[in-house]
């Protein structure tokens, strides 16, 4: 599920205006689990949070949190209602070799954290994660 998410949102032209590229210009920065420490704000970490088996003969739910950070709060919010918009836009589809049904928006938090190469309260990171729920087989 995590490589359809992160296809969608690395593909969706409003992410891609707010991310941007990455240092060597070759991905926007959308990115499974972790992001790599070098990489300048603002960026996305797509996380899988559960798997749960829907019953017997049925597929998964898988439920992810979509974290996006930023330097400013205004940008951290308008980053995060990108991320909605392409996800619960997202009709039942194959993406990136993941099929699944649609993408259910759940719950949104914000958090607040410091830049991760500078580790100082000098540097702080808007945050939100949001929660999407989705069915695959």
């Amino acid at each position: 599920m995590i490589k359809a998410v992160t296809y969608i949102l690395e593909n969706d032209v409003t992410v891609q205006g707010l991310v941007g590229l990455n240092a060597e210009g070759d991905k926007h920065k959308v990115y499974p689990v972790m992001v790599p420490v070098s990489e300048v704000e603002p960026y996305i970490a797509v996380r899988l949070i559960a798997k749960n088996l829907a019953g017997r003969g049925c597929g998964y739910i898988y439920r992810f949190q979509v974290s996006c950070y930023a330097e400013s709060y205004d940008n951290v919010t308008t980053l995060n209602d990108a991320i909605v918009t392409a996800l619960t836009g997202q009709a039942s589809a194959t993406v990136n070799g993941v099929t699944f049904g649609y993408l259910n928006f759940i719950t949104e938090h914000d958090e607040f954290t410091t830049d991760r190469i500078s580790v100082t309260f000098e540097h702080p990171l808007y945050m939100k994660v949001s929660t999407f729920e989705g069915h695959a087989g």
